[in-house]
């Protein structure tokens, strides 16, 4: 099991991340359901584009 998914039984809807923009108004409260899924699907493009174990990858 990696990082989140130890989570998501006992804590799927709780929140895991407060993102705060520049902006004081922009907020988003992500769960840890929510950040799994949208880890799960972001691996996958990475994987898709042919990005493997051990490969590094920057993100800005």
């Amino acid at each position: 099991a990696n990082c989140l998914d130890r989570h998501l039984e006992q804590r799927g809807d709780q929140t895991a991340i407060i993102f705060e923009g520049d902006d004081p108004s922009v907020s988003r409260n992500v769960t840890y359901r929510e950040l799994y899924e949208e880890t799960c699907k972001f691996a996958n493009v990475l994987k898709d584009q042919g990005v493997k174990k051990g490969d590094v990858v920057t993100i800005y």
